[in-house]
């Protein structure tokens, strides 16, 4: 009834005792959860999902309510990125992936914004982090062969634009790609054959 009624710090006092109380519902941390998220505490919103999961790890809106707040911490990242604070948006990109490190999503867009950045490295290390997650990331393997590209790194560059082809037969940046950098290597043949993929696209 206190949470319900907007008034959020009597709710974060009551729902605090009753975990005390009921120290073994993984529904009183859940609910202490929502009241923190109300309340854009989201740190302590996600320490008490995760002790709720930990009590009931077959329930699946905890990891849910995990990622739902990841996802607030990218959109923010978003909004910094589109103003070009970038250190800002990292540290949110961050944030996301420490709530939630299935959260490939955060992976990439942490790595496009140290490519922004001309951090080639960094850029690498998070594409591969999040490619540990899911491997069937087209993006993130076009981006891997974008950073190899810029190294001269040619047989490392084709292998990356030719996966994220196998994920995405229909991506057709990743077929643009792999005709400039075979053009590039002096492979006219192969680079008419990929940019004519790319056009029928």
């Amino acid at each position: 009834k206190t949470f319900d009624s907007g008034l959020l710090d009597e709710a974060i006092i009551e729902f605090e005792n009753l975990t005390k109380k009921y120290e073994e519902h993984a529904i009183v941390f859940y609910n202490l959860g929502r009241v923190y998220r109300a309340s854009e505490e989201y740190d302590l919103a996600v320490n008490n999902y995760q002790h709720a999961q930990s009590l009931n790890p077959f329930e699946e809106k905890y990891p849910m309510a995990i990622k739902a707040i990841a996802q607030i911490s990218a959109k923010k990242g978003d909004e910094e990125f589109r103003r070009q604070e970038f250190d800002a948006a990292i540290a949110n990109y961050q944030k996301a992936t420490d709530y939630y490190p299935e959260y490939t999503v955060a992976f990439f867009k942490l790595a496009r914004t140290y490519y922004k950045m001309k951090d080639i490295e960094n850029a690498r290390i998070y594409l591969e982090q999040g490619l540990l997650v899911d491997p069937k990331q087209e993006q993130s393997e076009k981006m891997l062969g974008d950073i190899y590209r810029k190294t001269d790194d040619v047989e490392n560059a084709l292998d990356h634009y030719h996966k994220a082809i196998k994920i995405n037969a229909n991506y057709f940046q990743a077929y643009y790609s792999l005709g400039a950098l075979y053009l590039s290597d002096g492979k006219i043949e192969k680079a008419r054959d990929a940019l004519k993929s790319a056009i029928r696209i």
